[in-house]
């Protein structure tokens, strides 16, 4: 049979399977574009940078990664948390002025 500590291996061994199987799904959301512009979306909104938070929502809102990146980095609940806010700017300010370029070609 086995011993108590035979199965707590055992246990240990399967979870590490399923963490391991459930792994790569989630890394690569979190690592695409789309899921990251969602998470700086969240973090702008939070700096009070509405008009590049509704810009990127017309235009990526309906997108399930940028949603899950939003989602998952929301901080409203939050009151205390220091950001960038002007780096934060800077960069969607570029990518935006860098998507409109694309598209008036």
């Amino acid at each position: 049979m086995f011993s108590a500590t035979s199965r707590q291996v055992s246990l240990a061994l399967f979870l590490c399977a399923i963490a391991v199987g459930i792994a790569p799904a989630s890394l690569e959301a979190e690592e695409s574009t789309l899921y990251t512009l969602g998470k700086y979306t969240a973090f702008a909104r939070h700096c009070g940078h509405h008009d590049l938070v509704n810009e990127l929502q017309s235009r990526y809102g309906s997108l399930e990664e940028f949603k899950t990146g939003r989602h998952k980095n929301d901080l409203q609940k939050y009151d205390r948390v220091r950001l960038p806010c002007g780096k934060l700017e800077n960069v969607l300010e570029n990518f935006l002025v860098e998507v409109r370029s694309k598209e008036a070609k």
